[in-house]
């Protein structure tokens, strides 16, 4: 069984996952950051419900329609913003943080009222749900009132998922069947992020929920893919949030309308260690090159293979005997899962991507290193489409990775280049590499010094390496 499970999880890693249309920009992660820090700076380890609403919104993660309120004259005035038959709950600080039911699950509903029609049983729902808090809970501050539509009628599931931490591997992403009974029915998977498609469709397979998923849904299909896609949004929360100590949404609803969140919690904590670095975001950026192309550069991911593909049928015999030092027609399944799925705190790799008018992506070059353990020394290896020479799309690649290694505190950058790749000698000089001829290997040694050692290990390290 060992060997099967092994087998298994090579397979999984070689898979190639299907892409994912959202991904977040540096406005969204601003504004969440925004919350949070204002969050930490009231002194604060929570975010409000509305605060959430806000994080959740801004993945891409509907949030049930909420109309916040903070006294009953408000809710008077306020409560026919929510149409139909409604629910209250009070918002303090004792049931802002997630998993807060652990040891008492019989409490999750505490502070709820159902089944408000007029705004006058709403202004006083906010009355005695402050008299039960100020009684029951008097060393907790109200934060706000939410009241909702009641959910009902639409044969929902009730889901949970969030975001926990471990001592040891840090970030954890969680998925189970949710609802008040979710710790006794303890139905939950947890998976290490950053997750993709593939991998969060292991996570959702794994659990009860996904039985009655297909059981009982209309659409199956449409269910599971809409809760992969949530879970690969959380794993892109917790990256991109790292005061993010925990999240918790439930319950999750899913029913013939698709998906919305009711409840959820967030609570704060300082920055963890990821067991597997995150895909680095902050990395993107945007360039124009001599043709007038806008292009983005930006780390390589996991959803790039077909890229990758399409990219190396445009390369010549001779660019690709220049870049794997012997002809390479076909790229099997496993080249493509190592090209594509890489370790970002061991190997980095760069491309250029061009957006066409027509919505495709084309990669017009490409960049890699990998990184002793130490960190003392990389190897970088470049290519770019042979149509494209000129442009100074390997000169603008090569820039970014030496930044990227500088900044890191890599002391040396080394390359192996062919004897009659005139090109690619010729940028080294531009860019300040010392070439020397490898007499053993018969190739072109190009090392560029980027910075210096700190530590007598460092500096024995980096002398006591083969050239």
């Amino acid at each position: 069984m060992h060997m099967v499970i092994y087998q298994r999880v090579q397979a999984l890693l070689q898979e190639i996952p299907p892409s994912l249309p959202f991904s977040t920009s540096p406005e969204i992660r601003a504004q969440c950051r925004t919350l949070i820090k204002q969050a930490k700076e009231q002194g604060r380890q929570t975010l409000t419900h509305s605060e959430t609403a806000q994080v959740l919104e801004a993945y891409g993660i509907p949030t049930a329609p909420s109309v916040y309120l903070t006294n009953p004259d408000e809710a008077l005035a306020r409560a026919e913003e929510i149409p139909g038959t409604k629910a209250l709950k009070v918002v303090h600080e004792g049931n802002c943080r997630p998993y807060r039911y652990r040891k008492h699950p019989h409490k999750i509903s505490a502070g709820l009222l159902q089944d408000l029609d007029t705004p006058e049983q709403v202004a006083e729902g906010v009355r005695q749900l402050g008299e039960k808090v100020a009684e029951k809970f008097p060393e907790y501050a109200i934060r706000e009132y939410c009241l909702q539509p009641m959910q009902r009628g639409k044969h929902s599931m009730q889901v949970c998922a969030g975001i926990t931490r471990d001592p040891v591997f840090g970030p954890l992403i969680v998925f189970g069947i949710g609802g008040y009974k979710v710790n006794v029915l303890a139905d939950r998977q947890v998976a290490l992020p950053p997750l993709n498609m593939s991998l969060a469709a292991d996570v959702v397979g794994r659990t009860h929920a996904a039985s009655l998923i297909r059981e009982h849904s209309a659409d199956p299909e449409r269910d599971i893919q809409h809760l992969c896609q949530m879970l690969v949004k959380l794993s892109q929360m917790a990256s991109d949030l790292s005061d993010l100590r925990g999240l918790e949404v439930n319950p999750l609803l899913l029913n013939r309308d698709g998906m919305v969140a009711v409840d959820f919690a967030m609570d704060l904590g300082t920055p963890s260690r990821f067991a597997i670095m995150p895909y680095p975001e902050e990395l993107r950026e945007w360039v124009t090159l001599k043709n007038g192309w806008q292009v983005e550069v930006r780390p390589i991911r996991a959803e790039d293979a077909h890229l990758i593909t399409t990219f190396h049928r445009q390369l010549s015999e001779e660019s690709i005997r220049f870049r794997y030092f012997h002809n390479k027609s076909n790229l099997t399944q496993r080249d493509l899962s190592i090209l594509s799925h890489i370790n970002y705190d061991r190997q980095m790799a760069f491309i250029a991507e061009y957006l066409g008018d027509d919505g495709s992506k084309e990669m017009l070059g490409v960049v890699r290193v990998w990184n002793d353990p130490d960190n003392i020394r990389t190897e970088f290896s470049v290519i770019i489409r042979d149509d494209l020479q000129g442009l100074g799309i390997g000169s603008l690649l090569m820039k970014k990775m030496i930044d990227y290694c500088t900044n890191i505190g890599t002391l040396e950058m080394i390359g192996k280049i062919m004897v009659d790749n005139h090109p690619m000698r010729a940028l080294m000089k531009h860019l300040g590499f010392k070439c020397r001829y490898n007499m053993e290997e018969q190739v072109i040694d190009a090392v560029l010094r980027l910075n210096e050692p700190e530590s007598e290990w460092q500096r024995h390290r980096l002398e006591s390496m083969p050239d």
